[in-house]
């Protein structure tokens, strides 16, 4: 979208001591070599590059190439009195052409040729079916046997073929094209080999199915044929296979002489024997299994023996008898005289039997009390402490150094170590009996943070404001001039229009309109007297809509637009910049 940009002038000097950083987009203009720099926001005038160089660009101060430069190197080529450019200037295009190909309709003539004749081998080629790749007689390809010799002599026949065709396209091609058509030439050939490629490849795949055709034939004709069957003149032989199974059947039955058994009943006895054999137990290590009854605990020496687990055996008498006699170790009960007992025996050994009112003090203990102060006046060596009374406490408690220091501490209220005592404060105060009178006369000479009045000359050096930030009407002043800028939105309003419309508010200005409508309308500028908008207004409009926008201007107002005032098609955009009081400039995206 076209908008105004901020623009500053100078000269290269005064850009260059200066080196400031311009805002996005801001122009930096010198006024002395008619050049200009365009602003990233971080970068220096210096590390900046200059946006136009006329004389690297071989142009005039209009913008037009310089006569000087017309049919020299990097220049542009100049027209002969037809109108054309001389062939003098064509030489890279050419390239050392010869002079029967040295224009686009001599070389469209010899590529169309060359299509021809490639066009004309393949037709031709294809058409001839009679004799295929240099074999007469394609039914021999319906063998397998003949399949190797098809395929070779198809492989030799083609490229033969391939060959002769290729070197008469070739030659063709050079006569009627001459050296340039040689790219087509190699297309004929790759062609041509891609033919040649396919023809074998159909040979090859016919003649395997004509062979896997004839083995099948052969196959099913082997397979009906039942005079001769793996050897076996007479296929009905294979039928004694069910007297052979009748015979085995035979033989089973027949028992009267089983493996040289002449009586197979005796077979009968051995089978008996066995299965009682299998009943009994070995007299040696017999292993039993079931339940085994009809043996008593008398029979085996253990008639007084209860089968009782250990844990529910009963006491003996004898053992009852020995224990009674027996004193528990937990908590026993002695009775009668217990002697033998002295007093080390139980760790007893250094004790007196004396009264506790008589016992004497041990040496420890007299050490311990030597080592302990008085109630009354006690003489405290070292550093002696004592609890720490809450602050504030106001009783004949003993005050520690923890608490007058947090007394302390209270007073100084957080006081930095400079003004922590009182000589500092009186210090700092600057020893002022009078301090609040010197204090409200200096107040005096401060302007206040709201709405202040500053006289004379101020210097700042750098500002910074976080809430609105209102200029005077004179601009503000930099060191090349004085910037005056009205004030618009920081962002660009969107108003959005279906049918024809006239200008009809000023907070239009510095605005985009939209214009969506089906068919064709038209976007009015009024006077002056009608909708005054400052000179130096500009509002972008914006074709959204598949109807076109045509701009004019009211009775009396001038619109001036190049090539015409019509957007030239959907999305499109325009930008109307008021110059005058009634004359309007519309550049952008425009048709007639």
């Amino acid at each position: 979208m076209t908008t105004r940009m901020q623009q500053r002038r100078g000269t290269a000097t005064q850009w260059t001591t200066g080196n400031p950083v311009l805002a996005a987009g801001e122009i930096g203009f010198e006024t002395d070599t008619n050049k200009f720099k365009i602003g990233d926001g971080s970068s220096t005038w210096s590390a900046l590059k200059y946006f136009l160089d006329i004389e690297k660009l071989n142009v005039d101060t209009q913008g037009f190439v310089r006569d000087d430069m017309r049919g020299e190197p990097n220049g542009v080529a100049s027209l002969n009195g037809n109108g054309q450019i001389p062939i003098s200037q064509l030489g890279l295009l050419i390239n050392a052409a010869p002079e029967a190909l040295d224009t686009l309709g001599e070389l469209a003539d010899a590529v169309e040729e060359i299509a021809n004749i490639a066009t004309g081998i393949t037709s031709t080629h294809a058409a001839v079916t009679t004799n295929v790749h240099g074999i007469a007689n394609t039914s021999l390809l319906a063998t397998t046997a003949n399949v190797a010799t098809a395929k070779s002599e198809a492989i030799t026949a083609a490229d033969t073929s391939a060959v002769t065709k290729i070197a008469t396209a070739k030659s063709e091609a050079i006569t009627a094209a001459g050296t340039a058509a040689d790219t087509k030439v190699s297309d004929a050939i790759a062609t041509e080999v891609t033919n040649r490629n396919t023809a074998i490849g159909t040979a090859k795949s016919e003649a395997i199915a004509a062979a896997a055709s004839a083995t099948t034939s052969s196959i099913s004709a082997h397979e009906s044929d039942t005079t001769n069957v793996h050897g076996i003149p007479d296929t009905s032989l294979l039928a004694t296979i069910a007297g052979a199974a009748a015979g085995v059947e035979t033989h089973r039955a027949d028992t009267t002489d089983v493996h040289g058994i002449a009586d197979t009943s005796a077979l009968a006895l051995t089978a008996t024997v066995n299965s009682g054999l299998a009943l009994k137990a070995n007299i040696a290590s017999p292993t039993f299994t079931g339940s085994v009854s009809g043996i008593t605990k008398s029979m085996v020496g253990l008639g007084n023996v209860d089968n009782t687990a250990d844990a529910d055996k009963p006491v003996s008498s004898a053992a009852s008898t020995a224990i009674g006699l027996k004193a528990n170790i937990a908590s026993p009960t002695f009775t009668g005289t217990v002697s033998g007992i002295t007093k080390s025996m139980v760790g007893l050994g250094s004790v007196d039997n004396t009264a506790d009112t008589a016992k004497p003090i041990s040496t420890a203990t007299q050490t311990a009390l030597d080592a302990k102060a008085p109630l009354a006046s006690p003489a405290l060596t070292g550093v002696p402490t004592a609890p720490t009374a809450a602050a504030a406490t106001n009783t004949t408690q003993v005050a520690t150094t923890a608490f007058v220091r947090g007394e302390v501490a209270a007073l100084v209220n957080s006081a930095g170590a400079t003004l922590d005592t009182l000589g500092e404060i009186a210090t700092a105060l600057g020893n002022d009996a009078n301090l609040s009178t010197t204090l409200t006369n200096a107040i005096a000479l401060k302007a206040p943070l709201a709405s202040p009045t500053f006289t004379g000359t101020n210097t700042v050096a750098n500002i910074t404001v976080s809430g609105t930030s209102n200029m005077s009407a004179n601009g503000i002043q930099f060191s090349d001039g004085t910037q005056t800028k009205e004030g618009v939105a920081s962002r660009t309003p969107i108003v959005q229009k279906t049918a024809s419309y006239t200008l009809s508010a000023l907070t239009e200005r510095d605005s985009l309109i939209e214009v969506s409508s089906a068919s064709a309308v038209t976007l009015t500028i009024p006077t002056n007297a009608t909708l005054a908008l400052p000179v130096g207004t500009s509002i972008d409009i914006l074709q959204t809509g598949a109807g076109q926008v045509t701009i004019a201007g009211a009775g009396g107002v001038t619109v001036n637009a190049t090539p015409g005032l019509k957007l030239r098609t959907q999305w499109s955009g325009v930008t109307l910049f008021k110059r005058a009081t009634d004359t309007w400039v519309v550049y952008g995206d425009l048709t007639v």
